[in-house]
């Protein structure tokens, strides 16, 4: 089965947009990321909560092309 991807639009409500997307021939995912609930970053980006978005859908991205990738290793860091 392949997937044909016709658009994909994220609408930021207030700065920064906290929210993803991805996709490739064989899957779609969305990220709808929360904000932050505290003032202090510990992360580099716009947001903590940018920020792990953003790490989060690389990651789902690159295990998406590497067959031997396993999704509970995402989760076990």
């Amino acid at each position: 089965m392949r997937l044909a991807f016709r658009d994909g639009i994220s609408l930021l409500g207030t700065f920064p947009n906290e929210d993803r997307y991805g996709f490739n021939d064989h899957a779609a995912w969305i990220i709808d990321g929360a904000t932050d609930l505290i003032e202090d970053k510990r992360c580099p980006g716009p947001s903590d909560a940018a920020w792990f978005a953003q790490a989060l859908n690389d990651e789902i991205g690159q295990a998406l092309i590497t067959p031997s990738y396993d999704l509970k290793n995402l989760v076990e860091r």
